[in-house]
């Protein structure tokens, strides 16, 4: 069974279920952020991508193709970990054609992502892209074996 560690009280569950120690807060404070930073800071076109059938079908398809394991932190460190989301290596508002594209999206957890938008800025975030991209197609490759 795939586990995840809670990212407040630091208990480990399985990647299925929530803490209990946050459950309804987390979930009713999450909501809110989401939606005031969709009203006031998203860029709307993005908004729109999000929550596009084609996001949806394309995110749940790179989830399957990296087997929900949060690639970035297996190629680093090679803990397993559940994947909850995907990131987009170039972003979308650099290439906005790229935004399908299957080799520019990895599966990651949150705490990942919040981990390599900080590696943006602290490494550089062309330098980081690139390893990015080098790290994906050596998982993949892998996984294809």
């Amino acid at each position: 069974m795939i586990s995840k560690q809670c990212k407040y009280c630091g208990k480990w569950i399985p990647v299925d279920q929530t803490c209990s120690c946050h459950a309804a807060a987390r979930k009713q404070d999450t909501r809110q952020r989401n939606h005031d930073y969709d009203t006031n800071r998203r860029n709307k076109d993005a908004a729109a991508f999000y929550s596009s059938p084609e996001w949806i079908t394309t995110r749940n398809a790179v989830l399957n193709l990296d087997q929900g394991i949060d690639v970035y932190r297996y190629m680093t460190t090679g803990e397993i970990r559940a994947a909850d989301t995907v990131h987009h290596i170039i972003p979308l508002r650099d290439d906005w054609g790229r935004r399908l594209d299957t080799s520019n999206l990895m599966s990651v957890c949150s705490s990942t992502h919040s981990q390599i938008e900080r590696e943006y800025r602290r490494v550089g975030k062309r330098e980081m892209q690139k390893k990015l991209s080098e790290m994906l197609k050596q998982y993949r490759q892998q996984a294809l074996e």
